[in-house]
C-alpha cells in the first residue's frame, strides 16, 4: 500500500472525515465516512463514524445502486465537476481515468466534501 491515509482523516467525531457512499447491510446506498483503511482501494465504511461497526468496501466507478462490498468516493473540483476516485493516498488521489489530484476534506457543519485539485 502506498502512503496510507492519515488517521486524522478517518473516523472520530472531532475529525473532518472523508465522505463516502456505500452499500449498507440492508442493501441500500447510503452516505457515511471512511473509518479505516485496508488498502489504497479498500476501506472500512460507517454511517455513524463508529470504528467498531463498519462494512469493508472496495472503490468502484459508479455512484448509485452500489452492491454489497462496493463504495464510491466522490470529489469536487474547483469547476464543480464531480470525480469518482479509484485510489486515494495520504496526499494524492487518482480517478478512474488516470488523473491525479491533491485532496482535502472540508466540512461546513451540514456535510463533508472532498475537494480535488488536479496535478
Amino acid at each position: 500500500m502506498g502512503r496510507p491515509l492519515n488517521k486524522k482523516s478517518l473516523g472520530g467525531f472531532d475529525n473532518i472525515a472523508i465522505p463516502v457512499r456505500f452499500c449498507n447491510s440492508e442493501g441500500l446506498t447510503v452516505y457515511g465516512t471512511l473509518v479505516g483503511q485496508l488498502s489504497n482501494t479498500k476501506f472500512k465504511c460507517s454511517e455513524t463514524r463508529d470504528t467498531d461497526n463498519f462494512i469493508s468496501c472496495s472503490l468502484v466507478n459508479k455512484t448509485e445502486n452500489l452492491l454489497e462490498g462496493e463504495c464510491a468516493l466522490i470529489g469536487i473540483t474547483p469547476d464543480l465537476e464531480q470525480v469518482t476516485i479509484a485510489k486515494i493516498f495520504n496526499r494524492t488521489a487518482h480517478d478512474f481515468e488516470g488523473n491525479r489530484y491533491t485532496w482535502e476534506s472540508q466540512d461546513d457543519s451540514t456535510e463533508s466534501i472532498l475537494i480535488l485539485i488536479k496535478i
